[in-house]
Protein backbone atom coordinates (compact mmCIF):
# COMPACT_ATOMS: atom_id res chain seq x y z
CA UNK A 1 0.00 0.00 0.00
CA UNK A 2 2.36 2.40 0.81
CA UNK A 3 4.54 1.96 -1.82
CA UNK A 4 1.92 2.12 -4.09
CA UNK A 5 1.38 5.80 -3.15
CA UNK A 6 5.00 6.34 -3.00
CA UNK A 7 4.69 5.25 -6.87
CA UNK A 8 1.67 7.44 -7.43
CA UNK A 9 3.73 10.06 -5.76
CA UNK A 10 6.52 10.06 -7.64
CA UNK A 11 4.71 9.88 -11.11
CA UNK A 12 2.77 12.69 -10.60
CA UNK A 13 5.36 15.18 -8.75
CA UNK A 14 8.41 13.70 -10.86
CA UNK A 15 6.67 12.58 -14.31
CA UNK A 16 8.17 8.98 -13.75
CA UNK A 17 7.03 5.88 -15.31
CA UNK A 18 6.34 2.87 -12.59
CA UNK A 19 9.66 1.30 -13.54
CA UNK A 20 11.77 4.99 -13.13
CA UNK A 21 10.06 5.18 -9.67
CA UNK A 22 10.79 1.64 -8.19
CA UNK A 23 13.83 2.18 -9.54
CA UNK A 24 14.08 5.29 -7.23
CA UNK A 25 12.60 3.74 -4.33
CA UNK A 26 15.29 0.79 -4.36
CA UNK A 27 17.91 3.97 -4.79
CA UNK A 28 16.26 5.47 -1.55
CA UNK A 29 16.32 2.46 0.48
CA UNK A 30 19.99 1.70 -0.42
CA UNK A 31 20.84 5.35 0.96
CA UNK A 32 18.31 4.77 4.14
CA UNK A 33 20.64 1.80 4.57
CA UNK A 34 23.54 3.71 3.84
CA UNK A 35 23.23 6.54 6.27
CA UNK A 36 22.55 4.16 9.14
CA UNK A 37 25.41 2.09 8.56
CA UNK A 38 27.55 5.07 8.10
CA UNK A 39 26.55 6.28 11.50
CA UNK A 40 24.61 9.60 9.74
CA UNK A 41 21.18 8.53 11.27
CA UNK A 42 21.37 7.60 14.61
CA UNK A 43 18.06 8.49 15.95
CA UNK A 44 14.87 9.90 14.20
CA UNK A 45 13.10 12.95 15.06
CA UNK A 46 10.47 12.09 12.40
CA UNK A 47 8.87 8.54 11.61
CA UNK A 48 10.27 6.81 8.53
CA UNK A 49 6.93 7.71 6.80
CA UNK A 50 8.07 11.18 6.78
CA UNK A 51 12.05 10.69 6.44
CA UNK A 52 11.46 8.20 3.45
CA UNK A 53 9.98 10.74 1.36
CA UNK A 54 12.45 12.91 2.06
CA UNK A 55 15.02 10.99 0.83
CA UNK A 56 13.25 10.80 -2.38
CA UNK A 57 12.74 14.18 -2.89
CA UNK A 58 16.49 14.86 -2.55
CA UNK A 59 17.62 12.23 -5.00
CA UNK A 60 15.20 13.45 -7.74
CA UNK A 61 15.97 17.10 -7.12
CA UNK A 62 17.84 18.99 -10.51
CA UNK A 63 21.38 19.39 -10.22
CA UNK A 64 22.44 22.66 -11.61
Amino acid sequence: MYRERVIAYLGKTFALSKEDSEDVIQEAYITLVDNVHDGMLYSLSSSLYTYFPCIIAELNRPRF
